[in-house]
């Protein structure tokens, strides 16, 4: 196994890993030192005050065919059991040394990463995380080859290298809740899992080639409450006369998600991301300022970026938490026992103000020929238990879901779900 190691002094170096210990958050490895001169054990995760700043190290090569022990929690080139309490207690003898250093490559590992073999898949599903929460942040299209920049929102970035019969079918922002990898006929493939996918409805995301390669980065995340002053001097971009963060040939990615402000900076191994949380004018003369100087800023609108297919995606995602909460509002009212009168009551007025404000919203409608829903709260506010009047309704999106809702004649309220499924449709 190999592994790109960043310092604390946002060094890089890349060195073997000789153990690696998985134990979630809390795992770890002993690499070499970027003198190659003396072993040392690093934490795999950088945390600082409880809070997850990103890896330490990133697997750039998962084979492990030549180590002693392999196990599914533990890999290490060492098999002795005191050799392995010398690594967890940093106490390494000369012996050990002297061994890991037949590890050490001759040759410098390059940038990007062929994927040729299961175990260049297995080391980027680890570097990546699955790319569970994460989205494509650029795409770039070259005459040779076309280049995918993934944020994995774990602390790193991936860049995807692909040429010779690309199927690219994957959209920028979407948020990737698990991913599968495969190689069939020497053709590498990723496929995304949407997080906006429902259960009987998988949104299908792919990528696939027959030449595929990755880079890795490293992220360090700056956030700042306002942008106050700023100046472009030295190839270097000075925020609020502290911070200094540098500037490349590299494409500056500006989003603006209405909320906060993004601006990614990329370097040879690290991605700067500066996050604003109030958004100024000054964001826009520092864009200018940046165009100015020659440096290629793209401005990436998240919600100009919804396109009619993710906001109906996202559309459908929300609808069908709509109803999903709805349904177990239903489900809990019936559970309560007919006995217990006033809790039963109590939970229906809950429910019945939810569903108001889905008829507010535009989300449900009723049967046409009745009365509102609005009438049964007017029927137990001035008849009580002496009348009785029940009503139809459905999802707008979803004519074929019917639930129906009433007051009762010396009972409790009814409230039930007549037939079919929730899950949302084609609009």
């Amino acid at each position: 196994m190999y592994a790109k190691i960043i310092t604390k002094e946002n060094n890089i170096y890349y060195s073997p890993v000789l153990l690696l210990k998985y134990r979630g958050l809390s795992s770890w490895a002993v690499i070499f030192d970027e003198s190659f001169s003396k072993l040392i054990k690093i934490s795999y995760w950088n945390k600082r005050k409880g809070k997850l700043l990103g890896p330490n190290i990133l697997l750039i090569n998962y084979d492990s065919k030549e180590y002693s022990i392999f196990k599914n929690n533990l890999k290490s080139i060492w098999n002795k059991k005191i050799d392995l309490l010398r690594c967890k207690f940093e106490k390494f003898s000369n012996e050990m040394l002297e061994y890991a250093k037949q590890f050490i490559r001759k040759e410098t590992p390059n940038d990007f990463v062929e994927i040729i073999t299961e175990d260049d898949l297995k080391a980027l599903n680890d570097c990546s995380g699955g790319f569970h929460d994460g989205y494509l942040l650029e795409i770039t299209k070259k005459e040779e080859y076309e280049e995918f920049l993934f944020n994995t929102t774990w602390g790193n970035y991936i860049l995807i290298r692909t040429s010779n019969e690309i199927d690219n079918h994957i959209t920028l922002y979407e948020t990737i809740s698990d991913s599968k990898y495969k190689i069939i006929n020497d053709k590498k493939r990723i496929d995304f899992i949407n997080m906006c996918s429902f259960e009987n409805e998988e949104i299908e995301m792919h990528l696939s080639a027959k030449e595929m390669f990755y880079k890795l980065y490293f992220e360090k995340k700056i956030e700042i409450n306002e942008l106050i002053g700023f100046e472009v001097k030295n190839n270097s971009l000075i925020i609020n006369e502290v911070i200094v963060l540098p500037l490349s040939n590299d494409t500056i990615i500006f989003s603006d998600d209405q909320d906060y402000i993004n601006m990614f900076f990329k370097t040879e191994d690290i991605i700067y991301n500066l996050v604003i949380v109030n958004r100024t004018n000054a964001i826009d003369e520092l864009i200018l300022l940046l165009k100015s100087n020659n440096y290629n800023v793209s401005d990436v609108d998240i919600y100009a970026l919804g396109n009619s297919e993710k906001t109906e995606r996202l559309y459908r995602f929300e609808l069908k938490q709509t109803f999903e909460r709805l349904d177990k509002m239903i489900k809990k009212y019936n559970s309560i026992s007919q006995q217990d009168y006033m809790k039963k009551y109590e939970y229906y007025q809950e429910t019945y103000k939810y569903i108001i404000s889905l008829l507010d919203a535009n989300l449900i409608q009723s049967d046409s020929k009745k009365k509102s829903l609005n009438y049964l709260q007017e029927i137990l506010d001035n008849d009580g238990p002496e009348y009785s009047y029940t009503i139809n309704f459905s999802p707008v999106h979803d004519t074929t879901v019917i639930y129906e809702i009433g007051v009762c004649v010396r009972g409790v309220p009814l409230l039930r779900k007549i037939s079919g499924s929730t899950i949302a449709k084609n609009k």
